[in-house]
């Protein structure tokens, strides 16, 4: 016997999310619920934004204070692999 199971209506948009937010990393949740709304149209909460993005195998990094004087290149570097994206 099956079971209905629904399915997110995000999941038609799964790829096309994926490959912005692999250019584009966002910086938080609500600035990725915000990306995820302006391109599909559809509003999801961040918790749901988060469970969303942990599907599609991305994790939310706790990132530390970096000192004054650090390199803006390791930043950078910093800031995209800040969800696991490289």
């Amino acid at each position: 016997m099956t079971f209905y199971q629904p399915q997110s209506e995000l999941k038609q948009h799964q790829t096309t999310l994926e490959a912005y937010f692999r250019v584009h990393p966002p910086q938080s949740l609500a600035q990725a619920a915000a990306k995820i709304e302006a391109l599909t149209g559809i509003r999801r909460s961040r918790s749901q934004v988060q469970v969303f993005l942990q599907g599609m195998g991305r994790k939310c990094r706790r990132v530390g204070v970096l000192p004054a004087k650090a390199d803006p290149e390791a930043q950078e570097a910093d800031k995209k692999t800040s969800w696991g994206l490289a």
